[in-house]
């Protein structure tokens, strides 16, 4: 689990990864600009991600762009 000074939550893909083929739930806090690249590289079932916009807009804009990553991601399966 990464804390302060640590690398972002993006860069410990290879760990998540390895969290999800055991069969376990992801729980993070992640930046908002960790939440897209983390949506490309991780199966959106049983990842759960709490992260802070700047403002309500970009958080629903952040929103909308889970969405339509997480929906291509299963399509692509």
């Amino acid at each position: 689990m990464p804390g302060a000074g640590q690398k972002p939550m993006r860069e410990w893909l290879p760990v998540l990864r390895k969290i999800q083929e055991s069969g376990k739930m992801i729980d993070i806090t992640v930046e908002p600009e960790d939440v897209l690249p983390l949506c490309e590289n991780l199966d959106p079932e049983g990842v759960i991600m709490h992260c802070n916009a700047p403002s309500v807009e970009e958080g629903e804009a952040l929103l909308r762009q889970m969405e339509k990553t997480c929906t291509a991601r299963r399509k692509s399966k």
